[in-house]
């Protein structure tokens, strides 16, 4: 199923050259403009929010591909060079930079650092500590810390001619350069502390709260940082995340007012209530996002390598089936492809009226379903031939679902549920057919979305695969700053992705979020992972 309130919101500031270099010469800027003040409400101080977490984090790491999705929990901690406004979703805004220029010919991008940002350890910010992150974004000291890896291949410089000046060199023009310093994966890390096992042990930043105690699958506390930077700020003495691990439970802590706000990840607590929730809980605030994209990963092995066999799985794989049998009653969102529709907010996606017209993501599977079989036979697969498909634990409710697509296609796909650390093994040895996974919805650029999982030296191309079409295109359009030209340049590469079909786009998931009236400023951001985890500017009006 697909429905229009869950779109992503489209960014200004991607749309041309001219938007790029005016959108990154930005002058001094404290705090960004709080909906507060337009409504004469007067924030309160003190309060600690209580919010319902999912699942222990993997990493506390965003640079890792395994903990890209930690700044639910590390996104109070840390900051950003820059950032987006979390509540005008498209505007760049300063942070740690309080300043940047781009120079004439966009090759060169050059932050002016705040004076006085201390780390929570007492010691100051410098370009030292901008240096590190973003050569360890530029060169990662392991393939797993490449996150941001496809974004800086335009690299050739980073320099720091003084303690609050940092330049980074381009060889060419990048469109989604700017935009993704801006993201949450590009947080500053300390450099005074560049073990991460050690970091992890008591992660310290520069942003509005402390990190005080982590009890593994109990909970997470954080307490004000006094000496924030941002004058005022935060509103709240602390928050407290709290690892409710049963559904039901946990709509009945939100139910009864013992949490504040809802997972940012939620996909099952709130689905079934979405009809009779504002009945339920009569103060809410209820909001849809766009979660993640949900791959398959085919694995470059036998009988994969035969195109024909990768195109069969594109062809027969019933989209709509998983969704409906695995995803929240059918709250995913198809059909869509490497990007999120243009009919759904999306900038660059091809459409759903487009794609509901193309084999493999037609709702009507009979024709298709035919070909596949027909491909398969004609490649040598004999009917029942294995496949092994890996899906982490955190997925393994939609196992059957896919193994009930695959098998009708003529398969025999045997389920391998593995926690992390295992499928981390299996991927590097190759032991495996398929994997499930997503790719979090960060921001909508073929930098976030695309390239990392479809270009040869992308960080989570699992199966090492390498088209040289892909690649070139993929450079030339990040290059071409004018949108006008980028947008065809980055159809086509879309279409290339589907027909290589190493990477099989299911769907995109919708998450849910909601949170109590006396919950004030809370950011409604339609990605999942944006910039709205500082909570520098949310307070409580709670009695």
């Amino acid at each position: 199923m697909s429905d229009e309130k869950f779109r992503i919101s489209r960014r200004p500031l991607l749309l041309g050259a001219a938007g790029w270099a005016l959108a990154s010469c930005v002058g001094q800027s404290s705090a960004p403009t709080s909906p507060a003040a337009g409504t004469g409400a007067t924030p309160k101080r003190g309060g600690v929010l209580r919010m319902r977490a999912i699942s222990d984090p993997l990493s506390l790491d965003l640079y890792n591909v395994r903990g890209s999705s930690a700044i639910i929990y590390i996104g109070p901690v840390v900051n950003n060079l820059i950032t987006e406004n979390p509540y005008k979703p498209g505007e760049i805004i300063p942070e740690l930079a309080e300043r940047w220029e781009v120079s004439s010919d966009s090759k060169t991008v050059t932050f002016f650092l705040r004076a006085g940002v201390l780390w929570h350890d007492g010691k100051p910010f410098t370009s030292a500590d901008a240096l590190y992150n973003l050569q360890r974004a530029w060169k990662p000291p392991t393939p797993d810390i490449g996150t941001n890896a496809s974004v800086f291949k335009s690299v050739i410089n980073i320099e720091a001619p003084d303690d609050r000046t940092v330049r980074v060199t381009l060889a060419q023009p990048s469109a989604a350069f700017i935009p993704a310093i801006a993201q949450p994966t590009m947080a500053m890390y300390p450099a005074h502390i560049p073990d991460m096992k050690v970091w992890q042990d008591n992660p310290i930043g520069t942003g509005p709260f402390i990190w005080k105690s982590y009890v593994r699958a109990q909970s997470i506390d954080y307490v004000r940082n006094d000496k924030y930077f941002k004058p005022g700020l935060p509103y709240l003495d602390g928050i407290n995340q709290v690892f409710v691990l049963d559904n039901a439970a946990a709509y009945a802590a939100l139910k009864l007012g013992q949490v504040d706000v809802s997972s940012p990840m939620d996909t099952t607590a709130l689905s079934p209530h979405l009809d009779s929730i504002q009945q339920e809980i009569p103060d809410i605030q209820n909001f849809p996002g766009t979660g993640a994209r949900y791959d398959f990963y085919l694995n470059q092995r036998p009988p994969l390598t035969d195109p024909r066999v990768r195109l069969a799985i594109h062809l027969g794989v019933d989209r709509k089936t998983v969704v409906d049998l695995w995803y929240s009653a059918g709250r995913g969102t198809v059909p869509v492809a490497g990007l999120y529709p243009t009919n759904l907010g999306g900038l660059w996606g091809l459409s759903q009226d487009e794609l509901r017209q193309m084999p493999g993501f037609r709702e009507k599977k009979d024709e298709d379903l035919a070909r596949a079989k027909q491909l398969l036979a004609d490649a040598g697969v004999a009917p029942g031939t294995k496949l092994q498909v890996m899906v982490g634990t955190f997925q393994a409710a939609g196992a059957p679902a896919i193994k009930a697509v695959l098998d009708k296609i003529g398969f025999n796909a045997q389920l391998l549920i593995e926690d992390a650390a295992p499928s981390a093994a299996r991927l590097r040895s190759g032991d495996y057919d398929i994997f499930l996974s997503s790719i979090p919805a960060y921001y909508d650029d073929p930098a976030s979305n695309l390239s990392t999982i479809a270009t040869s030296t992308g960080p989570v191309n699992y199966g090492k695969w390498s088209f040289p079409e892909i690649d070139a295109l993929t450079a030339q359009q990040d290059a071409t700053l004018d949108a006008a030209k980028r947008a065809p340049l980055i159809r086509q590469l879309q279409f290339k992705v589907i027909e290589a079909a190493h990477v099989i786009t299911i769907f995109w998931s919708q998450n849910q979020m909601a949170w109590h009236s006396w919950v004030k400023n809370q950011p409604h951001w339609t990605t999942t992972l944006g910039p709205q985890w500082r909570f520098d500017q949310v307070w409580l009006d709670r009695t």
